[in-house]
């Protein structure tokens, strides 16, 4: 049964050191971590496997070609996926980033 989940979000300005939160129940446990570049995302990986973490998922900010270069680097047996939107829904976030960059 999974009791141990890490979560990595990428986003300018995060640090690991400080961008860091535990969710805890009795059965289980929630490690969510703020990281600003792929080389971050993948030392914490490391420490979340080390630790124990059983699935890692991966903000959709990662995209799927550095997901996919962050799951080959580290060669694990814990399964890594990345988060993506839905046709429909990654439609509604590029019109949100359209007008984020028109800011």
């Amino acid at each position: 049964m999974l009791q141990r989940y890490g979560f990595i979000v990428k986003a300018p300005g995060y640090d690991a050191n400080n961008a860091n939160q535990t969710m805890a129940t009795k059965g289980f446990t929630t490690k969510m971590v703020g990281v600003s570049s792929d080389d971050e995302a993948m030392v914490v990986a490391k420490e979340m496997i080390a630790d124990g973490i059983e699935v890692i998922e991966l903000c959709g900010g990662f995209g799927e070609r550095s997901a996919q270069e962050i799951i080959a680097a580290l060669d694990s047996n814990v399964p890594i996926g990345y988060v993506c939107f839905s046709e429909s829904e990654n439609h509604k976030l590029e019109e949100l980033l359209v007008q984020d960059e028109g800011k």
